[in-house]
C-alpha cells in the first residue's frame, strides 16, 4: 500500500471518526435534554449514567481522531518529502 492509499484510508477513517462524535454529541445532547424534564428520580438516574457513558466514549473517539489525524500529518510529510527528492 503506498503512501497515497494509507492517506485516502486514513481520511475515511477520520471521516467516520467525525461522523460517530456528531451523532454521539446529539444522543448526548437529547439525554441530557431528557433528564431535565423527567422528573423520575430512577430515570435521571439511569440517563445521567447513559450521558457519562456516551462522554467517555466521545473522549476515546475524539483521541483516536486526534491520532489519526497526526498519522494522517506524518504520511503528507513523508509524501512531500519523498515527492521533493
Amino acid at each position: 500500500m503506498d503512501d497515497n492509499q494509507k492517506i485516502d484510508q486514513l481520511e475515511a477513517q477520520l471521516q467516520t471518526l467525525h461522523l460517530q462524535i456528531e451523532k454521539l454529541q446529539v444522543l448526548a445532547n437529547k439525554q441530557q435534554h431528557r433528564s431535565v424534564s423527567n422528573s423520575e428520580d430512577t430515570k435521571l438516574q439511569q440517563l445521567e449514567e447513559e450521558n457519562a457513558q456516551l462522554k467517555k466514549e466521545l473522549e476515546k473517539l475524539r483521541y483516536q481522531r486526534l491520532h489519526l489525524i497526526r498519522g494522517l500529518e506524518e504520511l503528507r510529510r513523508r509524501l512531500d518529502k519523498v515527492s521533493s527528492t
